[in-house]
């Protein structure tokens, strides 16, 4: 938990799991419910837009990376490097990139 200074509010921000610790923000169990309340719509969207096997991450990483950019008011490059970083780990080559206007990772 962090205390927000500037806005006067409480963020809850989580450490993914696993060693050494990454220091990214983690998914919590409210963005996994994100995701999986709008999973049908989604899964229908990804059929029709990208070419490879759904991932859920997709979902929850943009929300997340949304919300920091509405409770921070700029865009967090390092929270952005690391989560394409984690888009593109079962890839042999870029496969995402995050477009900063669409707010959205995209296939390159």
């Amino acid at each position: 938990v962090v205390w927000l200074k500037h806005t006067g509010t409480v963020a809850h921000l989580f450490r993914t799991g696993g060693s050494p610790p990454t220091g990214i923000v983690a998914p919590p169990h409210r963005y996994t419910q994100y995701e999986l309340n709008l999973r049908d719509r989604l899964m229908k969207e990804w059929i029709e837009k990208y070419s490879v096997e759904y991932d859920s991450r997709k979902a929850a990483f943009e929300y997340i990376i949304k919300m920091l950019k509405v409770v921070f008011n700029y865009l967090l490059i390092d929270v952005v490097t690391e989560y394409t970083k984690l888009m593109n780990r079962w890839f042999e080559s870029q496969h995402w990139y995050f477009d900063d206007n669409k707010m959205s990772f995209e296939e390159l």
